[in-house]
Formats: C-alpha cells, structure tokens, sequence
C-alpha cells in the first residue's frame, strides 16, 4: 500500500485550452481529460475496454449538503477506446458513460458490483482512480472574514494502483499521478505523466486526430 507520487504544473492558457476544447465538443473538462488518459492507458496496455473508478459526491439533500466530512461514492466509469475512433468521438462517449454512472450515484459500489457480477481483480476493484476538481483554490484567498491556506500532504499510502488527481483553477492546471511503490518505478510513471500532457497537447491541436494516431506520438 505504500505510495509515491509526482506531478506537473501547467499555466492558465493549458486551462483555458482545455476549457475551450471542452467547449467545441460539448463535453465537461473532466470527460475531455478521462479520455486522454484513457489514450495513454491504450498505448500502454493494448487495451480498448478500460474501467476507471471515479469518486463522485455523494451528497444528495439539502440536508447532506450541510454536513463536514468526506461523502464520496466511486462509480465504475467504462471507456473504450479504439484504435480507429477519433478523440471527438471518445471524448462523447466518456461524456456519455459518467452522465449514465451519476445516475447510480446513491447505490452503494458494493451492490453495484453484487448486481454485475464485476470481481474485483487483486486487492482492489478499481486499478485506476482519476478524479478532476474545477476553480479549486491552489492559493491563500479569503472568505466571511476568514483566511485559508491550501495545504498539500504527502501520499503515503494508496487504495488504487494509480490514483490521478487534476486540479484546474483560474492561474494554473495541476495534475498528479500517484502510484503504488511495489507496482511501478517512479522514473516509469514521471514518463507516463509527461506523456499524459503530450497526449493533451496532441489532441488539443488535432482534436479529432484517432486514438490510434494519439498514442503512436507517444511511442
């Protein structure tokens, strides 16, 4: 369970970019961002049926919403990315399959699970997290008369095998990729994550360029 992680900052006009693609396509960043990494997941493993755990806030009343603490559900997001589609296209389908997934929002992941019959592989159910959290504070700012200082911690311990964490705010665009320390060398997974930004590089330049013209830039 030990873990490590790095990251990469990104300026406001990577944020902006991302922002606007997002826009022509009429998908969420988020979905813009699932499916890059789902690129990068295909050139790494062959694959073209992936299933990516995302966290979603499980607060679904007034009441709720006034509670302190960490409510979370994490939803079974399924991508398929094939060699011949094009990225607009993926970034339609991931768009697509969260909308559909934050419909079970309130079910448990344990029943969902019961009811699809979908093992867990090893010790997790989920190998890869990926959550995005849009205008989140990575500066002091202040609020009702009070000051609040971001504060980041170190990863020490890990659910997942890789846990991609992204925050996109008005100044800048952070994204981490943790790991699992026995999984992975970290030499291997700074190279994963700076191919991650060249695969948004890529697609945002070529927006409707295939996944399988994506991932062979990466090779």
């Amino acid at each position: 369970w030990r873990a490590s992680a790095t990251h990469v900052h990104e300026p406001a006009p990577f944020m902006h970019g991302l922002r606007e693609l997002a826009g022509k396509l009429r998908v969420s960043p988020f979905a813009l961002l699932l499916a890059a990494l789902a690129v990068l997941l295909r050139q790494r493993t062959n694959s073209e049926d992936l299933l990516v755990g995302v966290p979603t806030l499980n607060r679904w009343s007034a009441q709720a919403m006034q509670l302190i603490g960490y409510m979370t559900s994490m939803l079974p997001v399924r991508v398929r990315p094939a060699g011949a589609l094009g990225f607009d296209a993926l970034c339609g389908q991931v768009h697509s399959s969260i909308r559909k997934m934050l419909a079970y929002g309130r079910v448990p992941l344990e029943v969902l699970l019961r009811e699809t019959a979908l093992a867990p592989s090893g010790n997790t159910v989920f190998p890869i997290w990926a959550q995005f959290l849009e205008d989140a504070a990575t500066a002091d700012y202040e609020a009702a008369g009070l000051r609040f200082t971001p504060m980041a911690t170190e990863r020490r311990s890990l659910l997942a095998e890789i846990d991609v964490d992204m925050l996109g705010s008005a100044t800048d665009w952070r994204c981490e990729f943790a790991h699992r320390t026995s999984l992975f060398d970290p030499d291997a997974m700074r190279a994963m994550l700076l191919d991650y930004v060249g695969t948004l590089r890529h697609a945002m330049e070529q927006p409707r360029a295939t996944v399988r013209e994506l991932g062979d830039r990466l090779s």
